[in-house]
């Protein structure tokens, strides 16, 4: 409940006034780091930033690739939106890579200097491995996320469908 008070003067001398704001006037609570939500959007930004990674160094291994660089426009999209929820629910967006982030960049790397097919039967095995991660993250932050933010998971979820299903 928020309270207001008014203070005013006049011929009956000093007088202080209360009025209540009803419950469905009252701002929204801010969340910040502190909330489930924001965290699990988070984890969410950092599996498509690690995606992201990933896609870059395979793009420069395949530079004639137009799937690799279609799939890399896709995840930068995907973070922007993911950054955008994060703040419209007053978080702070985490870019701070994980430890796998690095792993994966550099397994790509390897297979890229070696280029053969078993190499490239293995690097795009880790990049569906990262979009069926993705698909988990996002149906597992669906089952938190508010009813304003639901429908652009939801679309988030299905490119990321969409992706595996191009692997096959």
């Amino acid at each position: 409940m928020i309270i207001f008070q008014t203070a005013g003067g006049g011929a009956g001398g000093f007088t202080v006034g209360t009025t209540t704001i009803p419950e469905a006037y009252q701002p929204h609570a801010t969340t910040f780091r502190s909330d489930e939500y924001i965290h699990g959007l988070n984890r969410t930004l950092q599996a498509e930033m690690r995606a992201l990674s990933a896609y870059r160094a395979y793009a420069k291994s395949e530079p004639t690739s137009d799937h690799s660089l279609v799939m890399l426009e896709e995840h930068q999209a995907a973070s922007r939106e993911l950054v955008r929820l994060i703040v419209l629910n007053r978080g702070v967006p985490e870019d701070r890579s994980a430890l796998s982030l690095g792993l994966t960049r550099t397994f790509i790397q390897i297979c890229a200097a070696f280029p053969s097919r078993l190499l490239e039967r293995a690097t795009l095995s880790t990049l569906s491995s990262l979009e069926r991660h993705l698909v988990a993250r996002y149906q597992k932050i669906l089952k938190d996320a508010p009813a304003r933010d639901a429908p652009a998971l939801e679309e988030l979820l299905r490119q990321t469908e969409s992706r595996i299903e191009r692997f096959v």
